[in-house]
């Protein structure tokens, strides 16, 4: 296995160009000789080291999540008020590190915020639900009923919960 994180479109070139096999995505790029199956999503909850409710939250310590379209629209929708904060990251993993080096409240994936709030420094924000970001498996469209692909399918069918994996 290789694994690389990458940007949606990349890996979509990817899969056409045959430079890689298969590839695990938010974002898919929809092309004739690609195949794309629906996963589940992937929860991300709202912690902070200073802040209890939506109220407290303070922009000039808030780490904005961009981790793709979908997310940043719904985020748009729910929470207005914190569009435009001053820092901005792509990765779940560099918000958890910089909220344990500085504080601060953000969006991180739902079992590093388990974690995070186990350390009890941090706390759920109480008013503000989950917010789920579709995951996506791609492949070349002449893979899709392959052996291996279809395995690897199921396996990360269920590591996202999806429950209709009979499908893969």
């Amino acid at each position: 296995f290789y694994i690389e994180p990458d940007y949606s479109a990349q890996m979509c070139a990817d899969l056409v160009a045959g430079v890689h096999d298969f590839a695990v995505l938010f974002s898919p790029k929809p092309h004739p000789d690609l195949h794309f199956v629906t996963l589940g999503d992937l929860p991300y909850r709202l912690i902070s080291s200073d802040a209890e409710t939506r109220a407290d939250i303070r922009l000039e310590s808030y780490i904005s999540g961009h981790f793709s379209p979908a997310f940043e629209q719904e985020h748009r929708a729910v929470l207005p008020e914190l569009v435009g904060a001053p820092l901005s990251v792509g990765q779940s993993s560099t918000i958890s590190s910089l909220l344990m080096a500085m504080g601060g409240t953000g969006f991180v994936m739902a079992e590093k915020a388990a974690e995070m709030v186990a350390t009890g420094r941090f706390k759920y924000i109480a008013d503000v639900a989950a917010l789920d970001q579709p995951v996506f498996a791609a492949m070349h469209l002449r893979h899709r009923v392959s052996k291996a692909h279809r395995k690897l399918t199921r396996v990360l069918y269920r590591r996202f919960g999806r429950g209709d994996a009979a499908r893969a």
